[in-house]
């Protein structure tokens, strides 16, 4: 197996393994930013972030092992899955306050959650669209906020500024997959499609 497909393995389920959690019928990752409305609240439990940058419409693997975070992921249930992805300012703060988070983070529906062992946890969630906090209404046992949903722009066709960055982004997926060792040809075809922007 090459290292492509290793990466690939974390997000494939594990048959019969009791410390699996799945919140959507086949773990279903669809690329969609639709939000579930009546599964929201006013208020949104909040998981700080660090290392880690996520962006709308992506699924991604989370490792989860702070107190404050393993307590907002076992508060989870069925009908209120959806979080708060919010990056720390500096990473090096271990538990970080209010004061140490960005105002702006993507809201994301937890899929399924992976006990890996008591005090560690593997989520794997899928984001949909960015949010800005306003007011934190809770610190314990793990961060809450009021918050209002972002609405995304999309960038013009003839957007120079916007197409010389896609150009950016476009060549360094290649040169990571190929780095990563034979990824799917398909996958590259997708990345340097003319529609790969979705526009």
């Amino acid at each position: 197996m090459n290292m492509f497909q290793n990466k690939l393995s974390v997000l494939k389920p594990e048959e019969s393994e009791s410390n699996v959690i799945s919140f959507i019928a086949g773990d279903f990752l669809d690329g969609s930013q639709e939000i579930d409305e009546s599964s929201l609240k006013e208020s949104l439990p909040i998981l700080p972030l660090r290392n880690t940058i996520v962006f709308p419409g992506s699924g991604l693997p989370i490792s989860v092992g702070r107190s404050k975070s393993l307590k907002l992921v076992r508060a989870l249930g069925k009908k209120h899955r959806y979080i708060g992805l919010v990056c720390q300012k500096d990473n090096n703060v271990e538990e970080p306050e209010k004061e140490d988070l960005y105002s702006i983070g993507v809201i994301a529906e937890v899929i399924r959650v992976i006990e890996l062992d008591k005090n560690n946890l593997s989520i794997i969630v899928q984001a949909k669209k960015r949010f800005e906090w306003t007011e934190f209404t809770q610190t314990e046992p793990y961060f809450a906020a009021n918050y209002r949903i972002l609405e995304s722009k999309r960038a013009e066709k003839d957007d120079k500024e916007f197409s010389a960055i896609l150009d950016s982004i476009r060549d360094a997926m290649n040169h990571m997959l190929n780095i990563l060792g034979d990824p799917p040809k398909e996958l590259l075809q997708t990345i340097n499609h003319e529609s790969f922007t979705g526009m």
